[in-house]
């Protein structure tokens, strides 16, 4: 009854804040984050969700075990080898309407794939929320929205679930474009690097790449004087994806800015006067550079200047360390550390001054009380929940719940809101030309006092020159 209770309330407060639209006009707006159309569902909800701590069952809005079946309509399994599966096409219960897997005359499956819980870091929680609102609103098409979620090897999980569903949601799985692009299978997720995104035929990026957010994360430091134009920003990377592709925005950004880049290996300790350094790796390099330059490391930035426009950043003991969502656990990093460790991330956090972000965060606190804390990931699983329902809400329009039919809208709508949690994201940007389909990202500093243990330094922005940036 908790759950109902506030998927309800969830429903009731986005009904009310237009800027978690993911649509262009923001006049009224529902859960899925669209205007209300002729073919929006009426029908009650099955109100069915499990209690707040307990793992949800098949019967919940969030499946989290992978089962088999659950859909009305035929497709090949998923292949290992990237060979395509090919949808059939059926008619559902009501005359005129066509669908595909994951769909019934009463439910709409989508699946979810990450590799673990520490990838998660709350993601499922936002995807829960969003899906309970949708459901307490009577669903979308008059179908209950649900989402299957497993942990494991990604490979493994996407051909146990892959052709059961609708549509799929990755996080932390790269490794699953090549089968993604060639099965068809339309997919978001809310981080990745160039390399994915130029895979048109892959999952769609919604929130800034890897590039995007080192760029946008240095042109922060250099308006706040942390780095000036003539000086140094150091960047540490590994050989992953993340690191080359964080390595080669920099690289774009850096003379654009006169600034000189002084690149290092991980465990390398950087040389002393670097005024801050960019790390795009591991969490365990993350912590490493960190105690390498702790107090007695490389000189610390200490104008006044950069104390005063980075009020509660820790500027005396050591560079400002810069990095992104993957690279942050806090529970690994050297807590006397923590407070001049910068983290990008695609969503405001949960403790920015944004509705969209304190209305998630208020329906999350009354979901789960104060015992389960509030990931860094929740915001983008609702955000990314909520693009969904922008789709699925225009399909049904459509009256056409297909595999092909949600590529195509995914490729023809038009940008999201800019008060959105991802901003102005443009799913046709990466689908028709190959670049990203969001340029904006937010700073905030680590604190483990703060909910998701980041403290808000910017809302979503970008680098004034952002958009010169081109991926390919």
């Amino acid at each position: 009854m908790r759950r109902r209770r506030v998927a309800a309330l969830l429903a009731a407060v986005l009904m009310g804040v237009p800027w978690l639209s993911s649509c262009t006009d923001s006049t009224h707006v529902d859960a899925t984050g669209n205007r209300p159309t002729g073919a929006a569902s009426t029908a009650p909800s099955n109100g069915s969700a499990a209690p707040p701590n307990t793992p949800a069952t098949s019967d919940s809005s969030v499946d989290n075990t992978a089962g088999t079946g659950g859909s009305n309509a035929s497709a090949a399994p998923a292949s290992a080898t990237g060979a395509a599966t090919t949808p059939t096409v059926t008619p559902a219960t009501e005359p005129g309407m066509l669908s595909g897997p994951g769909v019934t005359g009463t439910s709409i499956s989508l699946g979810l794939i990450a590799p673990n819980a520490a990838t998660d870091m709350g993601f499922r929680d936002g995807l829960r929320l969003w899906s309970d609102a949708v459901n307490a609103e009577g669903g979308i098409c008059e179908r209950t929205v649900t989402v299957r979620s497993v942990f494991g090897s990604p490979e493994v999980v996407y051909r146990s679930i892959g052709r059961d569903v609708l549509g799929l949601i990755t996080v932390g799985t790269p490794e699953l474009t090549a089968l993604i692009s060639a099965d068809r299978i339309p997919t978001l997720t809310p981080e990745g690097t160039s390399s994915v995104i130029a895979v048109r035929t892959g999952p769609v990026v919604l929130g800034a790449p890897e590039s995007v957010l080192a760029v946008n994360t240095a042109s922060y430091l250099l308006r706040r004087n942390v780095i000036r134009s003539g000086g140094s920003l150091g960047v540490v990377v590994d050989d992953s994806a993340d690191g080359q592709d964080a390595l080669a925005g920099l690289r774009w950004w850096a003379p654009r800015h006169q600034v000189q880049l002084r690149e290092y290996a991980p465990g390398q300790r950087p040389d002393a006067g670097v005024p801050a350094v960019y790390a795009a790796g591991s969490a365990d390099q993350v912590t490493e550079l960190l105690r390498q330059t702790a107090n007695g490391g490389p000189a610390a930035v200490t104008s006044t200047a950069a104390a005063a426009t980075l009020a509660g950043v820790n500027t005396a003991g050591g560079p400002v360390i810069a990095t992104s969502l993957d690279a942050f656990q806090l529970g690994a990093l050297p807590q006397e550390q923590l407070d001049r460790l910068l983290v990008a991330t695609v969503t405001p956090a949960a403790t920015a001054e944004h509705p969209g972000a304190n209305a998630v965060t208020a329906a999350f606190r009354d979901a789960f009380g104060t015992e389960r804390p509030l990931g860094a990931r929740t915001l983008e699983g609702y955000a990314t929940g909520q693009f969904w329902g922008r789709t699925l809400t225009a399909m049904c329009t459509e009256q056409n719940l297909t595999r092909s039919a949600a590529t195509r809208i995914l490729a023809s709508q038009s940008a999201a809101s800019p008060d959105s949690l991802y901003g102005p994201t443009d799913s046709a940007a990466q689908l028709n030309q190959g670049q990203p389909a969001s340029r904006v990202s937010a700073v905030s500093v680590a604190d483990p006092r703060a909910a998701s243990g980041l403290r808000a330094l910017t809302l979503l922005e970008s680098a004034p020159d952002i958009a010169a940036l081109r991926i390919g």
